[in-house]
């Protein structure tokens, strides 16, 4: 059952022009609108259980939009259990669209098999479009890679994202560095919107990335 939030949200989308369009979706045990045997009505102010399901929905959109426009400032230290270095690894947006931006709307809702799957759209601006096409070009290479997490993390689909992320550039890096990286910094951005799905007690993502690092620097031999 769509509630007041998401009506909302389906009548003020913005039509036309260059979009970025994706599909997430949340439990729909998540936003049942009343207790069994209650009776529902419209006007009621949704539960709180389902305000916080779709803000975090829309969290993750505009944290998924942001870095397919902006892409992530990456830093991994690799271990090194002979030099006493523990893994580190830092992803953050490079920028954010802003939180309530009207440019990220919802299309279409359909409830099935226990899911609510809401189909996304967002309308870049001429400099976002701009920023786009950089990340699209053949400078930057490309990769695709899987990650997972367990479903009682804080934000699993943050966490599965983020999963997906580290893998798909140790993937690629181990593929093309011999020597162990003392350390990797750069930017990488997402180039189409992830696909996450429920297996088990974990939450997967599927992701596919344009990579842009500084130059790694190995470990020198003792």
């Amino acid at each position: 059952m769509i509630g007041p939030v998401l009506i909302l949200l389906l009548v003020s989308g913005i039509l036309g022009g260059e979009t970025i369009r994706g599909e997430l979706w949340v439990r729909s045990d998540l936003v049942d609108m009343a207790s069994p045997g209650d009776a529902w009505n419209p006007a009621d102010e949704p539960l709180e259980r389902y305000r916080e399901a779709i803000d975090r929905m829309l969290e993750d959109a505009r944290w998924i939009v942001s870095g397919m426009i902006y892409g992530f400032d990456v830093i991994w230290t690799p271990s090194a259990r002979g030099r006493g270095v523990a893994e580190l690894w830092e992803i953050q947006p490079v920028a954010q669209i802003p939180r309530g931006d009207p440019r990220l709307h919802i299309v279409s809702t359909v409830e099935e098999d226990g899911f609510l799957y809401v189909l996304l759209e967002y309308r870049p601006d001429d400099t976002q479009s701009r920023r786009l096409a950089g990340w699209a070009g053949q400078a930057h290479p490309g990769a695709s890679g899987l990650g997972e997490a367990s479903i009682w993390e804080e934000n699993p689909r943050r966490a599965a994202l983020e999963a997906a992320i580290r893998a798909t550039l140790r993937s690629w890096l181990r593929a093309r560095e011999y020597n162990r990286p003392q350390e990797v910094r750069g930017r990488v951005a997402l180039t189409d919107f992830p696909v996450t799905g429920l297996s088990g007690g974990s939450l997967n993502a599927s992701v596919r990335l344009r990579i842009d690092l500084e130059a790694v620097e190995p470990y020198r031999i003792d």
